[in-house]
């Protein structure tokens, strides 16, 4: 099995705003707008948004953030795997990664 790198990543990379345009339009599509709380890709840039991504190989397979919303709390935001990689564990890596990011930060 090829292992699969987390780090962080830019909403401004060419594959990053890919896959947050494809989560931003799978929750519109699926979701009552009352209860879609979906940032748009752009917005990320400027809600001081922490990105982790889950690589194979140099492909993006999933991503994650984590926005702190007030002292001591934060929330996670644009959680997303492609299609394609559902079921591979890239997802799980991405939130344990955000997970402990948060603990670090007081969270």
């Amino acid at each position: 099995m090829i292992e699969l790198k987390v780090q962080i990543e830019s909403p401004k990379a060419g594959d990053v705003r890919a896959i947050l345009q494809c989560h931003f339009e799978l929750m519109r599509a699926t979701s009552p707008t009352e209860s879609c709380h979906v940032m748009e890709p752009d917005s990320l840039l400027e809600a001081d948004v922490i990105l982790m991504g889950a690589r194979q190989e140099g492909h993006l397979l999933a991503i994650g953030g984590l926005k702190v919303i007030a002292p001591g709390r934060g929330e996670l935001k644009s959680m997303h795997t492609l299609e394609a990689a559902r079921g591979q564990g890239a997802g799980r890596k991405v939130l344990q990664t955000l997970i402990k990011q948060a603990g670090t930060m007081g969270l």
